[in-house]
């Protein structure tokens, strides 16, 4: 499972691999993960080396699990908060973004690591309750303003709404920089609900009573169920859920034959200018496997 991956990831208090391979060579030669022959070189963030965000959304997915596993397996769990804790620690005391001690990882290169560095210490507060964490949250010079979308790389929500919640349950003060995350949490999740709510969302305070349990659940479904096909095109975004869903996705071992079946692996020592492999006994461009698994037409000028 992901949280075992993890572990063997972060094999010491301040080391944590961040990624395998080298994504430019990978995708200059398209061959399923099994037949590569590419070097699988691990790259690390260290001391020397840090990676701020990285670690500290690492934090976060340990803390969850180790909160998942809490009952019925409380030994593993808390393996995974003492991994949650040395990383928290190690982003704090090292700061730095990961692209830099990383170069690999420009393609998902980070603008910055105080949003992950609160939104570790608010899963690590809700998993242990220990002031340290809570300590950081209220002293936070930016709890990161409103909000319109939590994403790759904007997680200040991520932090805004679990402290909201520790509010509503008197778990923490409604005051201070606490009464900001409250504020900014509500400002994230309110607009989502209705549009009819407010046209001006950017000063949205909701009461208690305008949101009511039912309104989130109906939300949340209809996220889930736009996803399965509830949508425009009645076209089903998960693979094999449905009738109507992309049948050549953009996955190499998805897509690729074994190399038994189509000979000697593919020599790739450099990008050549037109990528090509079999599917299925039938021979098409590298990027066409792409563009036909979109549910719309794309010109084949663009497929270059």
């Amino acid at each position: 499972m992901g949280a075992d991956y993890s572990i063997k990831a972060h094999p010491q208090a301040n080391v944590l691999y961040g990624q395998v391979g080298n994504g430019d060579a990978d995708h200059a030669c398209r061959e399923r993960p099994q037949d590569m022959t590419t070097p699988r070189t691990s790259n690390k963030i260290d001391e020397q080396h840090p990676g701020s965000d990285l670690a500290g959304e690492t934090a976060v997915a340990f803390a969850a699990a180790s909160i998942a596993f809490s009952k019925s397996d409380p030994d593993y769990s808390s393996q995974l908060l003492d991994h949650a804790k040395q990383l928290f620690d190690f982003a704090n005391s090292h700061q730095g973004m990961y692209q830099n001690s990383i170069p690999q990882a420009h393609s998902y290169s980070s603008s910055g690591f105080q949003d992950e560095l609160l939104w570790a210490a608010a899963w690590l507060y809700r998993a242990t309750n220990d002031k340290t964490y809570s300590d950081y949250l209220s002293s936070s010079g930016n709890t990161g303003g409103t909000r319109t979308m939590f994403s790759w790389d904007d997680k200040y929500s991520g932090a805004q709404v679990p402290v909201a919640k520790l509010i509503l349950k008197g778990k923490a003060p409604n005051d201070g920089n606490w009464g900001n995350y409250k504020n900014q949490g509500e400002q994230f999740i309110c607009p989502s609900y209705s549009d009819s709510l407010s046209a001006a969302k950017d000063s949205l305070n909701c009461p208690a009573d305008s949101i009511s349990p039912d309104d989130i659940i109906s939300f949340a479904r209809s996220q889930v169920d736009y996803i399965l096909g509830k949508n425009p095109k009645g076209m089903s975004y998960m693979v094999g859920y449905g009738s109507s869903f992309p049948r050549q996705v953009h996955h190499r071992g998805a897509s690729i034959v074994q190399s038994t079946r189509m000979g000697p692996p593919v020599d790739c020592p450099g990008r050549p200018p037109h990528l090509r492999f079999y599917t299925s006994g039938k021979k098409i461009s590298a990027t066409s496997i792409y563009f036909e698994s979109l549910p719309y037409k794309v010109s084949s000028t663009l497929a270059t």
